[in-house]
């Protein structure tokens, strides 16, 4: 899996002397919260993430984004010990990759942009907790991108994003099963800011 990662790595690079009309490079940095409540358990995830990511105007008011981040927080698992109140139980470090493809459009706004795509995640937690965590598998954003220009090749951006990760989750031992299983997804509220160069 990590050559995988590598190969996609080189590729993501190899793009920027490629293609470089109407496009655009940028960094970008994550943080998401996530709560849920399992049986009768309350977790909550805290991350914060880096990424890198690279942007194709394909119509006037229409892009195409591809980004790779890795993200990395805790897990605080909180137990009911009473009817009232809750007591952190379980507290673990994780850690996951990203790589995620979507489309932004603009509407009546200027720099201002809906976006929504597909997520695939690849963590490195315990397997014990993952009926508490799903950052692994396929999944599906939906948010708002802010852009603000800074002359002509740079641009500062700000996103909200509310993604539902893990809805199919990899089966990491799978021989000739399916590659997914369908999963109870993490819902994840994300904020990204960054800034990119533009080649256009």
């Amino acid at each position: 899996m990590k050559k995988n990662y590598i190969l996609f790595l080189l590729v993501f690079i190899a793009s920027v002397a490629l293609g470089q009309d109407d496009s655009r490079i940028g960094l970008r940095f994550n943080k998401g919260e996530s709560a849920s409540f399992y049986d009768s358990d309350y977790s909550f995830i805290d991350y914060k993430g880096i990424g890198i990511e690279r942007e194709w105007r394909v119509y006037r008011w229409t892009t195409v984004n591809l980004n790779f981040d890795y993200n990395y927080g805790d897990l605080t698992v909180y137990e009911y010990r009473n009817f009232f109140t809750l007591y952190p139980g379980i507290i673990k470090d994780i850690s996951f990759v990203s790589i995620a493809a979507s489309i932004q459009q603009r509407f009546f706004i200027k720099n201002l942009y809906l976006r929504f795509g597909l997520i695939f995640d690849y963590d490195f937690q315990d397997r014990s907790l993952f009926r508490y965590v799903a950052f692994n598998g396929l999944g599906f954003s939906a948010g708002l991108n802010y852009d603000i220009h800074l002359g002509n090749k740079f641009v500062l951006f700000a996103r909200a994003n509310y993604m539902f990760r893990g809805i199919l989750k990899f089966k990491k031992n799978s021989n000739f099963d399916a590659l997914f299983d369908y999963n109870e997804p993490t819902l994840v509220n994300e904020f990204n800011i960054g800034i990119a160069y533009k080649f256009f």
